[in-house]
């Protein structure tokens, strides 16, 4: 079983293409993953999927696919207008627009994961 974590930090806004503008890129590549027919999984499934942490592999042939959001700023869920590179969707209506362009069916388990290091401690 293939698969792949897609990583982006929606504080990622150095420009307004796919390499520098990781709006721009959780929008192209949620496009790209229906297209290749992969499956996005909650990230607790992929590791089951794919490591079979439960003893087992799971869940069939499609290649899967977690997304996690990393550092946790109001940027993966609310809009914001960048200061120099303008409107920028926040990453929550980036998969809601998904879905209401391609419909749930496609992709059932589309999710993402949130890392923040919320302990003082940790993050010195």
């Amino acid at each position: 079983m293939k698969g792949f974590v897609l990583t982006y930090h929606s504080h990622h806004v150095v420009g307004g293409v796919y390499t520098r503008n990781d709006h721009v890129a959780l929008a192209a590549d949620l496009e790209l993953i229906a297209e290749l027919g992969c499956e996005i999984v909650p990230l607790r499934g992929f590791v089951d999927a794919v490591f079979g942490s439960r003893g087992t592999k799971a869940g069939g042939s499609r290649s899967k696919v977690s997304l996690t959001f990393d550092d946790g700023p109001i940027y993966g869920v609310e809009p914001f207008t960048h200061p120099r590179f303008g409107p920028q969707r926040g990453f929550l209506r980036i998969m809601r627009d998904f879905i209401a362009r391609r419909g749930t069916a496609l992709q059932p388990g589309l999710s993402a994961t949130s890392f923040v290091i919320a302990s003082p401690e940790a993050r010195a």
